[in-house]
């Protein structure tokens, strides 16, 4: 066996170290040939040796190069993910500069300075020095050393008290400059205030349109408020009876008569009735709450169903909330969410609750929506060009063909190395997100799929894997197109084509944040042939080189947009294969059951 096993590996490739020994020194190491192959004990001159470039170090464990005495920047700006907290480089990348616009009626506040300790020096902040102090520790401790424009302008705004519609690119810092604010508007954690009106009920309220970026938020918040005892809750099932409790709504008795299911009532009466009256004082006692302390909560995270849910069966009263924020607003005022979101903005009747709306795109008719909110005229804060993409993001536009076409391209890429990980691929529906997962898993990619089909436990961990690095590449929806936020993603492909300008600016805004260098590619059919002029403007005003052709071509109808928006492309399966024979024999069940329905509704009639 070992003659045949020598005959067979013949002649095969050998390693020549004399010629690529800078390389073998660089990531193997020198051999000791008396010890049997095995690697020398010998302490090397890490100094001296090659050292490898910054690009190909993925797990931060090798030797840096000596430090130089090169000139850098004084200016080092603070980060705007929640990952900044966890960072341990000490390399600031400034954002790309662009143009502030302040509009709103006067005089218009004053923009902070790019120094952390402007949050606390104005005579508005209530924040007192201890806790300015435990602030700034925190800030410096999350890596974060300085003020960005958006944090500056937006921050100067809250902390004067005006309400505020902010429009900023993807990436810019947004949530860093309403959460910094707010806790210096606030002054003390409702720890410190428990004997006071003002420590009571939920402080400040942010409004998100999912849950990744409730938690996402949550985490920036736990990042920022280390040394204090903020109480900050992402609204669940597992924390409702808690927020109820800390914002209790009208009294249980109404409750029961008016919001509580009847069998509930019924059961209570039951166990009433059950029990023995022993005639004491206490029997007759309304029953202790889960926070007979009164505990307030400074910060709520909520989503507007669950949220919604509360204020509509009152089970809990925003009546003492002061700050409410609003982010990706021009979703959450958009027709799928604002009939929950009206009845939570109608109950924050505070006399000075203060009303701020973020986002990366406003359509002027969801910016209408928003002035309705906000108290005299407020004050509108626009970073760079309105509704446009970010321009650290190299896009590009590729034509596919078919949807084989697509799977090939895909290919193509991850095989030739051209698609460099971490890295986001976007689908239009969760059909095709699981299609699309089970064709990469078995290329043998570490890749794994996040879409409003799964579940919230599962979701968080598949996110928190692709944070870790287990995960390279994630396939999803546009469940994360919004607010989330991945340090290192190099690339967004988007697999389907956005049914909207605002969601192409969205998808590839999660690449190229903080001011790094991103890539986007989007692929394109025939069939998106219609709705390609919209997307190839938003290139072309980015900076990015776009066909002539691209541009020539006819406009999409009102009634082609409008149709896009509600419901996006029919597509075949992904791969664009064979027959699907399950998917087809789910479809003509369906069929028949459908069918069925009208036969028994013609009869009845």
């Amino acid at each position: 066996m070992a003659s045949a096993f020598n005959l067979l590996t013949a002649g095969g490739a050998k390693f020549d170290k004399n010629r690529f020994q800078r390389d073998f020194e660089l990531f193997g190491g020198k051999k000791d040939r008396k010890g049997k192959g095995k690697a020398s004990t010998k302490p090397t001159n890490l100094h001296n040796a090659t050292t490898l470039p910054h690009s190909l170090d993925f797990f931060g464990d090798h030797p840096a190069a000596p430090s130089k005495p090169v000139q850098v920047e004084v200016e080092s700006d603070s980060d705007s993910d929640a990952s900044s907290s966890s960072s341990s480089s000490s390399v600031h990348i400034a954002p790309p500069t662009q143009k502030i616009t302040l509009t709103g009626s006067d005089p218009l506040p004053k923009s902070l300075d790019t120094s952390l300790s402007s949050l606390t020096s104005l005579d508005s902040a209530s924040t007192p020095s201890r806790g300015g102090e435990t602030l700034l520790k925190a800030l410096k401790t999350a890596n974060i050393n300085s003020l960005w424009g958006v944090q500056c302008a937006v921050g100067g705004c809250l902390l004067e008290g005006r309400d505020t519609i902010c429009v900023a690119p993807t990436g810019s810092g947004k949530t860093l400059s309403y959460i910094l604010p707010t806790l210096v508007k606030l002054g003390d954690p409702s720890r410190s205030l428990k004997e006071t009106e003002e420590g009571k009920g939920v402080r400040a309220l942010v409004l998100v349109p999912t849950h990744d970026l409730a938690i996402q938020i949550h985490g920036v918040v736990n990042a920022v408020t280390r040394g204090r005892s903020w109480r900050s809750l992402v609204l669940t099932k597992a924390t409702e009876k808690a927020v109820c409790d800390s914002s209790p709504g009208p009294s249980r008795s109404k409750q029961n008569a008016d919001g509580q299911p009847e069998e509930d009532v019924e059961d209570d009466e039951q166990s009433e009735d059950d029990e023995e009256s022993t005639g004491s004082v206490d029997e007759f006692a309304q029953p202790k709450s889960g926070n007979p302390s009164g505990l307030g909560i400074d910060i709520l995270i909520a989503t507007p169903e669950r949220l919604h849910h509360l204020v509509e069966t009152s089970r809990i009263s925003l009546a003492s909330t002061r700050h409410i924020i609003l982010d990706e607003s021009d979703r959450l005022l958009s027709p799928d969410f604002l009939p929950q979101v009206e009845p939570i903005l109608k109950g924050c009747t505070h006399q000075d609750v203060q009303k701020s709306f973020f986002s990366a795109t406003m359509p002027s008719g969801v910016e209408e929506i928003a002035k309705k909110w906000i108290k005299d005229e407020g004050v509108r804060v626009v970073v760079g060009v309105k509704d446009s993409a970010v321009t650290t993001v190299d896009q590009s536009l590729l034509y596919t063909g078919s949807e084989s076409g697509k799977l090939l391209a895909l290919r193509n890429l991850i095989s030739t190395g051209s698609l460099p990980y971490p890295s986001l691929i976007f689908v239009q529906s969760i059909e095709r997100a699981d299609e699309l997962y089970k064709n990469l898993i078995l290329e043998g990619i570490k890749v794994d799929v996040v879409h409003g089909g799964r579940g919230k436990s599962k979701r968080d961990e598949a996110i928190k894997n692709f944070r870790l690095g287990h995960v390279w590449m994630l396939v999803v929806t546009e469940v994360l197109a919004r607010g989330m936020d991945f340090r290192g993603v190099k690339v967004v492909i988007n697999y389907d084509f956005p049914q909207t300008v605002q969601s192409y600016i969205h998808r590839i805004g999660r690449t190229g944040r903080a001011g790094r260098p991103g890539k986007a590619i989007t692929y394109f059919n025939v069939e998106d042939g219609p709705y390609l002029r919209t997307i190839a403007n938003v290139l072309r005003s980015s900076g990015c080189p776009v066909p002539d052709y691209m541009l020539d071509m006819r406009k999409p109808t009102k009634d082609q947009k409008r149709n896009l928006a509600k419901a996006p492309i029919k597509r075949k399966a992904v791969g664009g294969g064979g027959r699907d024979v399950a998917r087809e024999d789910g479809r003509k069940r369906k069929q028949m059951v459908e069918a069925s329905k009208k036969r028994k509704v013609k009869l009845d009639e």
